[in-house]
């Protein structure tokens, strides 16, 4: 354990190299090796939690699995939420076999070996890819580099270093691969180089003022308050100094007054310029400058305490300190950070892909979400958690941030978005059910097209203006008794990853407000800069990816003329959707759906009307009418029933569904609407194809013995015998099903492939086969017609031949 940083690491009485640290999940995990008499053993402690100020023993932890041989001087580095093992030595000679630790499964698994054998290697990951600085083979240190891509599972060589190095310092800066230190074949190296993945080539920068090896690097972002230049490392990780360096190496840090400080904190040992070795605990930490107007480098807030009791800082949280800091969940297909004040997520990451979308031809494949509820985060304190009675009669949807649709391949995963951390409270009809589920299809179906793509979603609580002031107010709606705060906007980032590596970028942001529904407005109407999401949000997103590889933005090519042409339209739209004219927007917006709710109430109230005074009308005049004996009035008749079947029965019902987005009657009265729906479909296909067969047969053979009244009753009995049997399906498939938080009225199969069988089978019969019977019989019935003669022409030609003759 890491008890003080002025004394070395031992573990009883073998000494402790500390070879890699990696950060994975909530604590800074380290990989070490003991080395002990006589051989060599292996494993992982469980390291330095995030929120202490102290390493932590393993023991009473959960055992770590080992690896599949012992091995020292290894490079560790985290990549995709998962340790990667990368060389080392297991005392016998070097190794080149990678290793892979995943915490889901608690196991390690090989992947592609190493071109060349490495130990004391330096490891980072830039952009997804890994990379192995340096080395030693067992001979002499080694110049090369290699890069693994996990997607591939390949190693290839990139750019060597102009020097061998071992047990050097590697660490990822301003988009660049950063080597510090090591040793060379003689003594150590006081070079730094950057690694540029743009030109594949290394560059020097400077020297530092020592000789160090076996050294670890890091990146510390810092703040700038005052104009002298100040060197600030942090407790346990960097020896602090008081004032700025006057040392002339002490230039050779770029840039990092404007994004950080670069610095190296050691374990191990140094070897100081008269080559003698020295153990010691601190880091070094190197100037960014050599000039007093520079601006001074101070340290982040931290909620970390200092070890010493005696200390100001524990002498104040002698009983604890509050926080807010958001709560980062980690599930199995997103990760999201709860807010404990507003009771919903900050923000939700996901990665979709080509291979997790659900195959719709796959049976197995697809999750049916219909079946799962939503459920209380219990990680969560009950002062900050969201419950479904909070929910419960609020008007509002649970909307998902990371969307259940794009989970569907596996039913844990899908269950776990609907976690109430993972909900916002969402306006229902024109938005969540609506423009919000549109904007989720449509990403999802970005995967058919890009490698992947990542998604960002978050809520966001925008300044409205009064009229008549000049003062902006954030003001928000809280549900339930737990105060679940409905945020006023929503917004997307999508980072889209083409084949070639290049990146598209779409931002939306979207008013949690009811929007037009038919017809929907255009999702780019609510793309926007990402610098707008982002001081609204409090947090930089997707600030990992090389600015240079995004080649759109919005849709458009990505160009300073774009961005500075565009921008001030987009902010001009931004502060529309944020401002004052919200209100505005959501009043003309209720208006228009006012007079949408009455034109449809009237549009269905005069079908129904029509349809049945006009139907009732035709059975009367069929019924008890002259001559209506015939057989073609038994057909008109049948017509007539089935049309009033559905403006008495269906149409009402469809009124009440459409008016309230959703099902309010009972299950039952759902089964009959569907099933006599059918009923009369049918029944009217096939009575009009039997009308089809007598018009032929009646002038195809005009002689011959006609359908009579008591055949006609006969065959029309039999069509809607058909036509229930056929449409008592729906009586077993048909109900009320809950979707979305709504009661809907549909059909539900346990199978895919039945509902295809089914669908396929009703098409044929109900439209394709009537469609070709008619088309048929008319086409016989008009050629028979035009070759026809009428009678008396043949009289007519004779005549005006005798005419002819007697002339």
């Amino acid at each position: 354990a890491l008890d003080s940083a002025k004394k070395p690491l031992r573990c009883g009485r073998s000494f402790l190299f500390a070879d890699r640290v990696g950060a994975l999940g909530d604590a800074i995990t380290l990989f070490e090796a003991i080395r002990s008499r006589p051989h060599i053993r292996r494993r992982m402690a469980s390291g330095r939690p995030m929120n202490k100020r102290r390493w932590r023993s393993t023991s009473g932890l959960p055992t770590w699995p080992q690896t599949s041989s012992c091995r020292t001087s290894v490079g560790v580095a985290v990549l995709d939420g998962a340790m990667f093992a990368v060389g080392g030595q297991d005392g016998v000679s070097c190794l080149n076999y990678v290793e892979r630790y995943d915490p889901g499964v608690n196991r390690w698994t090989r992947v592609a070996s190493m071109s060349t054998r490495r130990l004391g290697v330096g490891v980072a990951v830039l952009d997804g890819i890994l990379y192995a600085v340096g080395g030693s083979d067992g001979q002499q240190p080694l110049q090369t580099v290699e890069r693994y891509d996990p997607r591939a599972n390949r190693w290839m060589q990139v750019a060597s270093m102009t020097t061998r190095r071992k047990h050097l310092g590697v660490a990822v800066f301003n988009n660049c691969i950063y080597s510090v230190g090591g040793r060379d074949d003689t003594n150590g190296v006081i070079q730094r180089r950057i690694f540029d993945t743009d030109c594949n080539c290394w560059k020097s920068f400077g020297s530092m003022n020592s000789r160090r090896l076996g050294g670890g690097v890091g990146v510390v972002r810092l703040a700038r308050l005052h104009e002298s230049p100040m060197l600030i490392g942090s407790h346990d990780f960097f020896r602090r100094y008081g004032g700025p360096t006057t040392s002339s190496n002490a230039n050779w840090m770029p840039n990092s007054a404007d994004r950080g400080l670069l610095s190296a904190g050691f374990v191990g040992y140094s070897i100081g310029k008269d080559g003698n070795k020295s153990e010691f605990r601190a880091g070094a930490v190197a100037n960014a400058s050599t000039s007093s107007s520079q601006n001074a480098l101070l340290p982040m807030p931290t909620t970390q305490l200092p070890s010493n009791p005696n200390s100001r800082a524990q002498q104040i949280l002698r009983f604890g300190s509050p926080t807010t800091d958001s709560n980062v969940k980690l599930f199995d297909d997103y990760v999201l950070a709860y807010d404990r004040r507003l009771r919903i997520p900050a923000w939700v990451v996901e990665r979709l892909d080509n291979q997790s979308r659900p195959n719709p031809a796959s049976t197995s494949s697809v999750v049916d979400r219909a079946g799962f509820e939503f459920y209380e985060d219990l990680a969560q304190h009950p002062y900050f958690r969201a419950s479904n009675s909070d929910y419960a009669g609020s008007g509002y949807d649970r909307g998902h941030m990371a969307a259940a649709g794009n989970h569907k391949s596996s039913s844990a995963a899908c269950l776990q978005t609907f976690i109430l951390s993972n909900i916002c409270p969402q306006v229902g009809n024109g938005f969540n059910r609506h423009l919000w589920n549109s904007l989720e299809r449509y990403i999802r179906s970005l995967t058919k097209h890009y490698s992947a793509v990542y998604v960002c979603t978050g809520p966001l609580f925008l300044p409205i203006q009064h009229s008549g002031s000049k003062r902006k107010f954030v003001q928000y709606e809280v549900l339930g008794s737990n105060s679940v705060a409905v945020p006023t906007h929503f917004f997307k980032v999508v980072l889209l990853e083409t084949p070639a590596q290049q990146f598209e970028l779409l931002c939306y942001l979207v008013p949690n407000m009811a929007h037009p529904v038919n017809p929907e407005p255009s999702l780019d109407l609510f793309l926007v800069p990402l610098d707008a999401i982002e001081r609204a949000a409090g947090f930089l997103i997707f600030d990992q990816v090389q600015k240079s590889r995004i080649v759109r933005v919005n849709k458009q090519p990505t160009s300073a003329v774009y961005l500075n042409s565009n921008r001030e339209k987009k902010q001009r739209r931004l502060i529309m959707l944020s401002g004052n004219s919200t209100n505005l927007l959501k009043a003309g917006e209720a208006q228009r759906h006012r007079l949408e709710e009455w034109l449809t109430i009237l549009f269905y109230s005069a079908a129904v009307l029509l349809s049945t005074v006009g139907n009732f009308t035709a059975i009367a005049v069929f019924s008890f009418g002259r001559q209506s004996r015939t057989e073609l009035r038994g057909f008109l008749t049948s017509l007539a029933v089935a049309d009033l079947l559905i403006g008495c029965f269906c149409l009402p019902f469809t009124l009440v569904n459409v008016y309230n987005k959703s099902w309010p009657l009972p299950g039952i009265l759902c089964k009959l609407v569907c099933y006599f729906q059918l009923v009369a479909v049918t029944s009217s296909v096939f009575t009009n194809m039997v009308i089809g067969f007598d018009r032929f047969w009646v002038v195809t053979y005009p002689l011959n013995h006609r359908l009579n009244y008591s055949r006609s009753r006969i065959v029309i009995c039999c069509l809607w015998l058909i036509s229930l049997l056929l449409s008592s399906v729906q009586l077993l498939v048909s109900g009320k099903k809950r979707v979305n938080d709504t009661d809907q009225c549909r059909e539900h199969w346990d199978s895919n492939r039945n509902q295809r069988v089914y669908s396929v089978f009703v098409l044929v019969l109900t439209y394709l086969l009537p469609l070709g019977v008619l088309s048929l019989t008319y086409a016989a019935i008009g050629r028979q017609l035009w070759n026809r003669t009428i009678p008396g022409n043949a009289d007519l030609a004779r005549d005006s031949q005798h005419i002819r003759a007697k002339r």
